[in-house]
């Protein structure tokens, strides 16, 4: 009887799904049966079949639409801006940010970019050979502020912060540049460390796209420098910033004993820590995996990055810009960006790259919503 009342219901099931509308039939198209992996069929278990029932679908209609009237109940909406004032380029970002409210009456901060600009004015290339930036970067520097200062007012931006990194805190000039921007573009720059930089990018919550039961090694390559940070239990941890950035090793300032003291201190203190991942930031890295074509959230691959490099290395500067579709400053400084990266994977055997496209002008907006939101 056991066994009887067991058949009925396999017909039964059988003949629910028995269907003559003829539309159901068309994807007899031989393509949709080339999957022969196992685990597509995994879904066979009756007991997935046990939601055929229309009440609870119904159910899960309601259900989804009261968690997206909730969730979508706006609390404030700013727009802001954050300027970042790198070695080879000054980005403007624009963004429109809110509060989400949750099912639970949390929150989270949700960002929306509006526009982001970029401007090479390559304050490092001075900074890093002479020390002084010249009067007429320094103008190319003006006019840009000037510029992004007309673009927040048309964007109508209601706070912004204007952030620079190592170019500008290691020039001579640097109190008389931003005087100068200050007078004649009316934007105050604030020099941040290396440290400080990497806790900003940081503040973007990577801790939520991150698979949190491995530890990864947050890598940003710029121009003047390298900022690395361990991140374990979705944490930051031990954390420096070395004195190797693309412009530099552009212009031949990198000694063999900076790149010897990176190497020993990331296998005294990462090596042993076997990260998951290295998680890039910066421009260049950006830039390779646009060109990989790799879909969000997949990885860059050691093989990879040697590959391209060694693709990029066999092509000059020009070939680069005209082949590749590069821009001259990218052109120049992509190929030493990729050697960081490769030397940072080759000493801690990583072998992937998340590259979540997130960068310093990211984080300032975080910050700057923090502090403006009330």
């Amino acid at each position: 009887n056991h066994e009887s009342r067991i058949h009925e219901s396999t017909n039964h099931e059988s003949t629910n799904h028995e269907s003559t509308n003829p539309r159901i039939h068309e994807s007899t198209n031989p393509r949709i049966h080339e999957s022969t992996n196992p685990r597509i069929h995994e879904s066979t278990n009756p007991r997935i079949h046990e939601s055929t029932n229309p009440r609870i679908h119904e159910s899960a209609k309601f259900f989804t639409f009261a968690i997206f009237k909730v969730n979508f109940k706006l609390v404030k909406i700013l727009r802001l801006a954050a300027i970042d004032i790198g070695s080879n380029a000054v980005r403007l970002l624009v963004a429109d940010v809110f509060k989400q409210k949750g099912i639970e009456n949390g929150q989270t901060i949700q960002i929306k970019k509006v526009k982001l600009y970029r401007v090479p004015v390559r304050l490092g290339v001075e900074a890093f050979t002479v020390g002084k930036i010249s009067d007429e970067l320094i103008g190319n520097l003006v006019k840009t502020m000037q510029a992004f200062k007309l673009i927040m007012e048309v964007y109508n931006v209601v706070h912004f912060r204007a952030c620079a990194t190592s170019a500008l805190r290691e020039a001579s000039n640097t109190k008389a540049i931003l005087k100068r921007v200050k007078k004649e573009a009316g934007v105050a720059i604030q020099l941040i460390g290396g440290q400080e930089e990497a806790s900003i990018i940081l503040s973007n919550r990577l801790a939520n796209i991150l698979d949190n039961r491995f530890n990864h090694l947050y890598v940003d390559v710029g121009g003047g420098s390298t900022e690395i940070s361990l991140l374990q239990n979705g944490r930051l941890g031990i954390s420096k910033s070395f004195k190797i950035g693309t412009l530099r090793i552009h212009k031949k300032q990198i000694a063999p004993k900076q790149w010897k003291e990176m190497g020993n201190w990331l296998n005294r203190y990462i090596q042993p820590t076997v990260p998951l991942a290295i998680v890039g930031s910066g421009g260049n890295i950006n830039r390779v995996f646009k060109r990989s074509n790799n879909r969000s959230g997949q990885p860059l691959m050691y093989k990879h990055l040697r590959q391209e490099r060694e693709l990029l290395a066999a092509l000059s500067v020009e070939e680069r810009i005209w082949l590749q579709d590069l821009n001259r400053d990218r052109a120049e400084v992509i190929i030493p960006a990729l050697d960081v990266f490769l030397f940072i994977m080759e000493k801690t055997d990583i072998r992937q790259v998340l590259v979540p496209k997130i960068g310093l002008a990211d984080g300032i907006i975080r910050q700057l919503y923090g502090e403006v939101d009330v």
